[in-house]
C-alpha cells in the first residue's frame, strides 16, 4: 500500500517536446512484487521506503482482512487507522532530504490526491501549483473546496440519507451536512475540529506539524492551513463520468477524468485466453477489491457465493480471493473439490485486461465476452466497467 503523487517537471535547456514525471511513492506496507507496476518511459520515482512501524502498519493490514467481513460495515471505519499512519508517514517525509531533492527539480506543477494533505503541504512548500486529485469521485469535500454551487436537491456524498423523507426534510438534512464540511474548511481549528473528524485527526495535525517545524518556521510567519491550500489549487481533478454523477452545474476548473488511472488493456495469454473460448455464454468476474481480503470473509459468506454461482453454469467464472486463497481453502470444508468446473478460483485476475475484450470483440458480435463484473464499491472499478462497457453489479 502506498500514497503517491505525481509532479511533472520540465527541461528548459532543451526543446519542450515532452514532459518527464516524477511520481513520489512513500510506502506505507511491505508491496507484493507482482503487484509493483514498471515505470512508464519518462517517469522517474522517489520512493521512501520503511516510512511506518509495525506498530503502524499492521492495523492497516488487519483492518483490510476484518472489516470488510464483519455484519455491520462501518465506510468510515477504516478512516482513523490510515490517518494516524499518514500522520506518521509524513513526519517522515517532512524530516527526510525529500524536499530537498524536489527543490532540485526544475517543477511546473503537481497532483496531489484527495485526502493526503501532506502532498498539499509538501507542493506549497516548494511554491508549485498543485492539481487536486479527488480519487473517491465528486465528494462534498471538493466541492465546497472548489466553490462549486450546491444543489440541495441532491444528497451529499457522505451523509446519511433517508429517501422516503420528505423534501423539505431533505433539503435541511442535506444543508446540515454540507454546513459542517463548510465548518472543516473554515480555517476556525476549534470548530473545525468539533465538526469533522477528519480535520481532527488528519488536517489538523498536519497543518500544525508543518507550522512547528523548525525550518519551515524560518521561511513563513505562519504556516497555513491545509484546508486554505485546498481551495487554493488550480484545478479540481475529479475521478469519475458524468453518467456516474447527478446533473450538477460545475465550475470550469473542476474536471471530471474518470479512467484516467486505467492502462490500454494488453494482449491476452495462457490460461486467460483459453478459457475465455470455451466459455460457451461469455464470462464473469468476481473480483472483490485489493483491499478486502476475501481470504478472510466467514464460512457463510463464502458457500453464499459459491452457491450463486455454481447456478451460472454456462459462463466461465473466475473469482478472485487474493494471495489467503489457501486460508480460504484451509478453513471451508471443500469448497474448492464442490465447485463446479466453470468456476476457477484464483489469487490474480489481470482485470483490465479482462474487461478490455468486451470494447475489443464487440465489433464482430462475439458472444465471448465479460457479461458481468461483481466488485466492491469504489470509484475505480465503475469507471473502468462504463470504459469498457461492461455490466456492472
Amino acid at each position: 500500500m502506498s500514497q503517491q503523487s505525481e509532479i511533472v517537471c520540465r527541461d528548459r535547456r532543451g526543446h519542450r517536446l515532452h514532459h518527464n514525471v516524477i511520481t513520489v511513492k512513500p510506502i506505507l506496507i511491505p508491496e507484493e512484487p507482482r503487484l509493483v507496476k514498471p515505470k512508464l518511459h519518462l517517469v522517474r520515482e522517489k520512493t521512501v521506503k520503511n516510512v511506518l512501524p509495525k506498530s503502524l502498519y499492521e492495523p492497516l493490514e488487519e483492518i483490510a482482512k476484518k472489516l470488510p467481513w464483519e455484519d455491520e460495515y462501518r465506510i468510515d471505519a477504516f478512516d482513523k487507522v490510515y490517518w494516524a499512519a499518514h500522520n506518521a508517514s509524513c513526519y517522515k517525509i517532512l524530516n527526510s532530504n525529500l524536499m530537498d531533492t524536489l527543490k532540485q527539480e526544475n517543477l511546473d506543477i503537481a497532483i496531489a490526491y484527495g485526502s493526503n494533505p501532506c502532498q498539499l503541504a509538501v507542493t506549497h512548500i516548494l511554491a508549485v501549483p498543485t492539481i487536486y486529485f479527488d480519487l473517491e469521485g465528486l465528494t462534498d469535500e471538493t466541492l465546497i473546496a472548489s466553490g462549486s454551487p450546491l444543489d440541495l436537491s441532491y444528497p451529499p456524498s457522505h451523509c446519511n440519507t433517508n429517501e422516503n423523507d420528505h423534501i423539505m426534510m431533505k433539503f435541511m438534512r442535506h444543508s446540515f451536512c454540507y454546513l459542517k464540511e463548510y465548518l472543516a474548511q473554515s480555517e476556525l481549528p476549534f470548530i473545525a475540529s468539533l465538526v469533522s473528524e477528519r480535520h481532527r485527526l488528519l488536517d489538523g495535525p498536519i497543518t500544525k506539524m508543518f507550522a512547528e517545524d523548525y525550518t519551515i518556521k524560518k521561511r513563513y510567519n505562519g504556516f497555513p492551513d491545509v484546508d486554505q491550500l485546498k481551495r487554493h489549487s488550480a484545478a479540481f481533478f475529479v475521478n469519475t463520468d458524468p453518467l456516474l454523477e447527478y446533473q450538477r452545474a460545475l465550475p470550469p476548473h473542476v474536471i471530471p477524468v474518470g479512467g484516467l488511472h486505467i492502462d490500454h488493456p494488453k494482449p491476452l495469454f495462457a490460461p486467460w485466453n483459453t478459457t475465455i473460448e470455451s466459455a460457451e455464454e461469455g464470462m464473469i468476474i468476481v473480483s472483490l477489491g485489493t483491499q478486502a481480503d476475501s481470504g478472510y470473509m466467514t464460512e457463510k459468506q463464502r458457500l453464499a457465493i459459491a452457491d450463486a454461482l455454481s447456478k451460472l453454469t454456462k459462463y466461465r467464472i473466475y473469482w478472485r480471493i487474493g494471495p489467503n486463497m489457501n486460508r480460504l481453502l484451509q478453513t471451508t470444508n471443500s469448497l474448492e473439490k464442490d465447485l463446479p468446473k466453470h468456476i476457477n478460483l484464483t489469487t490474480y485476475i489481470p482485470q483490465n485486461d479482462l474487461l478490455g475484450i468486451t470494447t475489443q470483440i464487440l465489433a464482430y458480435c462475439n458472444p465471448r465476452k465479460i457479461r458481468l463484473l461483481l466488485s466492491t464499491t469504489d470509484y475505480l472499478r465503475p469507471n473502468r466497467s462504463l470504459l469498457h462497457s461492461t455490466p456492472t453489479f
